[in-house]
This record gives structure tokens, sequence and C-alpha cells, in this order.
């Protein structure tokens, strides 16, 4: 956890740092770098301030924390100091854009983070801020409005002149904070009409506004600030920070303490997965094609897209980012054009030759039976594949082109004498010339490609096929069933 107020994490792949203006005079910074340059427990720092230093091992750190976190870029140096070369720039702009966490950037070097902005990708997730805290550091909020990322923000700490001229047109948040230290002599005081000035801008622009602190207690206007620290008393302050504010943090009596809003970012999956996911569909989309001469190449890549789906984290937001759905469902019907129960159909029969004759799906020479004919056996399913011998009859007529569905169904219905079935009970001979069963089996060949919306107007079509050719339908209590797309009685 930072002691930092608007982050929760400092990642430093770079240390080192010159001064730049003349907010930089009374730098946090260098004093803790000189304060750690003979720990050997901070080998970071062990070369003097002015020596700006890229650490290649700092790239691998973000991978590492579990949790999403707001994290402040360089809190030790400026990443876009001039002696960073452009190619580690890349790398650390690849961590950020490959990893889940919310990167707060922070430059005075305005100038050159805006010249080389083209060169990365700024995935929402990536914060472009400016420090600005005298009149003369203005310019860099224009250069900030050249930066293409989805939240800029300001700075102005340590607020040591009026900003009044500042233009927060497009900016999304700003800090206000004043100068804090040991030296009271040495820190300069932020005045109350400063901080007014801005706020006042900010809330015309709806600006969300951040008060951080006045830095110390002698600079609050107001010294029954009940946020001032009392001391012995840290944990007791009426605060809604999560840590002590330097001096206070009221303005005027009120609390700033506003984030911009932004959504957790999760396209570092996309960076992740991209490929392997984009050729799983296009596996997919290609098997679609050949669905009538063969389920079984389908059936495997559907497998193989929901179980990568299930792997990267089974959500809605997931399908969202891939496919721009919602749900296996929703790319079914809109991605694939075929509805999710056959989808689901398909599957369920390739996974059960899988789990009983897996040599066949690489026997080109078997016909493989139709899923709708496997799907017979699913209410049974986990009985029959437990006990291959004692329902070696049902294995048999199952993979035995010769056998129809009908006559699997009377077999299966000899084995469980109550049966869970999916379909209606069906004990006429398939062989029959009976018009009324080859109706009934164009029902059930084609219910599977009809959508949900479509399937009362289908059986009132074929209600009036079967009066034209005047026959009674087989087992008046079979329809189809707009919930699952099976026939039940």
């Amino acid at each position: 956890m930072s002691k930092i107020e608007w982050t929760e994490k400092t990642w430093n792949p770079i240390v080192g740092c010159h001064k730049f203006s003349k907010e930089c005079d009374n730098c946090y910074a260098e004093v803790m770098h000189n304060r750690h340059i003979h720990n050997p427990q901070q080998p970071k720092y062990t070369d003097p301030f002015k020596v700006v230093k890229p650490i290649e091992s700092e790239l691998t750190a973000p991978y590492s924390w579990s949790n999403p976190q707001k994290v402040f870029v360089c809190s030790m140096s400026d990443l876009f100091n001039k002696r960073v070369p452009l190619e580690f720039l890349k790398k650390v702009f690849h961590v950020m854009n490959n990893t889940p966490h919310t990167y707060q950037i922070l430059t005075k070097r305005s100038d050159r983070m805006a010249e080389l902005a083209h060169n990365f990708t700024w995935t929402p997730n990536i914060w472009a801020g400016v420090s600005v805290g005298i009149k003369d550091a203005i310019y860099r909020i224009d250069d900030l409005r050249k930066v293409p990322a989805n939240i800029r923000y300001i700075s102005f700490e340590p607020l040591i002149e009026s900003v009044k001229d500042a233009d927060l047109t497009d900016i999304h948040w700003v800090i206000i904070g004043g100068e804090s230290g040991q030296s009271l002599q040495k820190l300069r005081k932020t005045e109350l009409p400063w901080v007014e000035e801005i706020i006042e801008k900010a809330e015309e622009k709806d600006v969300k506004i951040f008060f951080k602190q006045w830095g110390r207690t002698e600079f609050n206007p107001n010294p029954i600030d009940p946020t001032i620290p009392k001391k012995g008393k840290k944990g007791k302050k009426k605060t809604k920070a999560k840590h002590l504010p330097k001096g206070g943090m009221q303005v005027n009596g009120k609390e700033y303490q506003e984030f911009p809003e932004y959504e957790p970012y999760r396209g570092y999956i996309i960076n992740s997965y991209k490929d392997e996911v984009k050729e799983l569909h296009d596996a997919v989309v290609d098997s679609i094609s050949t669905l009538k001469q063969s389920y079984i190449n389908c059936g495997q890549k559907l497998i193989a897209i929901e179980e990568m789906m299930d792997s990267i984290g089974k959500s809605k937001e997931h399908w969202k980012l891939f496919f721009d759905v919602d749900s296996f469902k929703e790319y079914c019907e809109v991605k694939l054009n075929i509805s999710r129960e056959t989808a689901y159909q398909i599957m369920w029969a390739v996974k059960f030759i899988q789990d009983t004759k897996p040599e066949l799906l690489d026997d080109d020479s078997m016909k493989m039976p139709d899923y709708t004919k496997i799907r017979v056996l699913k209410p049974h399913r986990d009985d029959i594949v437990k006990n291959p011998k004692k329902y070696s009859d049902i294995y048999d007529m199952v993979f035995n082109p010769e056998t129809t569905r009908v006559k699997l169904q009377e077999k299966v219905n000899e084995y469980f004498s109550t049966p869970k079935s999916i379909e209606a009970e069906i004990v006429e001979d398939d062989d029959t010339p009976d018009i009324s069963m080859r109706i009934l089996q164009f029902k059930m060949d084609i219910e599977d490609y009809i959508s949900e919306n479509d399937r009362d107007e289908f059986q009132k079509l074929m209600d009036k096929v079967e009066k034209l050719i005047k026959i009674e339908p087989v087992n008046p209590g079979t329809q189809i069933s707009a919930e699952n797309g099976e026939l039940s009685s």
C-alpha cells in the first residue's frame, strides 16, 4: 500500500532525475533516494540521484501483483526524462498494455510525452498526467491534451503560485496539494485563493477533484480543521481518507476525495489470447460450413472454444471483449447462425463418442451416428457409459448405421422402465410407410435449425401440412418445447 493518498502502489522501472523547474526545489524523491543510497537492501538507489537509470528487472513486477491496483508510475523519477531511451519506454508501455492494473503517469516533461505519444498504445488503463505548480508550467496542460489517453489529469502539487489561467478543457481529474517536509523554513505555503480558483474551474468543467493536503498545519487556513492529525490520535481522525493528510485536507469545511470514473481494464486478456481465440473461432466457422457432412469436427471445435473461454474466465465480460456478445448462446446465434441447443447437442454427441469409442474419431472409414440419434441416450448417459457390458446392445445400436433412432429409443425404453426422456416415446417401426411417421421424422430432423422465436410458427405450419394430407399427427401430446427445443409429451 502506497503512502501517497491518490494511488495504491508505486512502480519505479526508472530511478534518478534532474531538477526541472522551481517546483522541484524541495524534491521528496531526491530526499528518499539519498536516504537509500547506502542501503544494501535498496540496490536501485546506489548511484547518485542525478544518474537516471532504467531498471530492466522491474518490468516483470506488475505481472506478479494478484489484484488490479492503481499504480503511480515513477514516483522516484520522471518516466519521460530525456535520458530514458525510447526503446525502454516501449517496454514499459508493453507491460502496462498487458496487465490489469490502472497506471498513473505523472510528468513535468510534458513536451517529450506529447512528442513520443504516437509510439505507444494508450490502453484505457493508462492515465496521463502533468505536474503544474506554478504559472510558468501551465503550458504543460496544452501538451497533455495532445496525448490520446482516456483519462488526463493534472497534479497541482506543490501549488506554490496562482495558476488561475489554467484551462481544464478535456481534463478529467485534478489533484491539489501543498508542499510538505521537515523544514518549515524551506517550504512554500499554498494560499486558499489559489486552491479556490482551481476548484471553481474544475466544478465548471465537471472535473473530478482530489484535495490531498495543506502540507503543514501552519499552512492550513483553518486551524481547527478536524482532519489535521492529532498527536497520539492517528487512528481517530474524522476523515474519509485512508492516509493521514499532512496539515489537514478540508477546504472551507469540505473534503474533496474524488476520482475519475473508469472501467476495470480487461484488454490485456485480448492481447494475451487474441491469436489463439481467433484461430479457434475461424476453425469453428469453417466447421459450421461442413456440418451437414460431419458434425464431429464442428463439435470438437465448439468444445475447444468453450473450454478456452472458460479458462480465460467464464463471464459476460470476456465474451464481450472477444466477440461483442454476452454469452455462448449469443455467440452461437450471432456469430455462427446456429442455436445454442444445436451446438450443445453436437458437443454432447462428440463427448459421448470420446468417452465410449474415441478410436472412431480417427477412423475416416466409419460412418458416425447422427447426433440426434445419440441424443436419445442423454437422460441415461452416466449409467450407459459406466456399464458398457450391461448396455452392450445399446452401444451396438448407436454405432450401427442401419439402426434408426426409433429403434434405439425402443431399446433404451426396455432398459429404463421410467425413462427420463427428452423426446417423446416412439414405439412405431421406423420402416413403416405410414406418412405420419415420416412427418414426425422430418420435424425431429429440422427442429434444431428453427430459432426459439419461430418454433410456434413452425408447429402451426406443420399442423397445416398434416391437415392438407388428411392424417392424424403421431402422439398428439408431442410438441416442441420452446424452452429447450426438445420433443416432450
